[in-house]
């Protein structure tokens, strides 16, 4: 009883967060929900006995990748008005995007392609008196290795999209020249004044 109820408060945060994920104007809000629907996430897990998954989900996803949204958000400083421009001419790109993909999951989930039961790890042997972690290795790499690597992959191009919108060139982008420096002398880049007694620079 307990558990039920536990799990539909969790269930709920998850709702709430992800809504504030996609409807917040500051993108600085929108990745603290982030980490704030990642912590309930991670309570389900718990719930369905898969500390593993729980504990990775905090340390990688929200001690790392939340974090490192955070940063990057704060780093770009993207403005609330630039943000909504931005996200309104790509509304009916995301729109469609959306529902090919809920048509995706639709078709598999009738077809039999995704199993929401336990037969996944009953077809990776006798796992019974295996730690999670081995259970979880074992239906990781033995079920879902293309998929595995296919994660890898995708996480790879989200990072070299982060360093390129990073890099992008703004009127206030600072950037350092190595060959100005290598030449810099003296004579531009130090001046020497001379200071009265009790007086100071002026």
């Amino acid at each position: 009883m307990i558990e039920s109820i536990m799990f539909y408060v969790f269930a709920t945060f998850i709702i709430i967060g992800a809504c504030a994920v996609i409807l917040s104007k500051n993108p600085v809000y929108s990745v603290l929900a982030l980490i704030f629907t990642f912590f309930n996430s991670a309570g389900i897990f718990v719930l369905q006995k898969a500390e593993f998954l729980a504990m990775t989900l905090i340390i990688v996803y929200v001690g790392a990748v939340a974090i490192l949204f955070l940063f990057v958000v704060m780093f770009i400083n993207l403005k609330s008005v630039e943000a909504r421009k931005y996200y309104k001419s790509q509304f009916v790109f995301a729109v469609i995007i959306t529902v090919l993909l809920g048509v995706e999951l639709f078709v598999m989930i009738k077809s039999g392609l995704i199993e929401f039961t336990s037969s996944v790890v009953s077809n990776a042997g006798d796992t019974e008196n295996l730690l999670d972690i081995k259970r979880l290795g074992i239906v990781l790499f033995n079920n879902y290795y293309y998929v595995f690597i296919l994660s890898g992959i995708l996480l790879t191009g989200s990072m070299i999209g982060a360093v390129a919108i990073i890099g992008r060139e703004t009127t206030n982008n600072h950037k350092q020249n190595i060959a100005v420096q290598n030449y810099a002398d003296k004579a531009n880049t130090v001046n020497l004044v001379k200071v009265s007694n009790e007086e100071g620079i002026k």
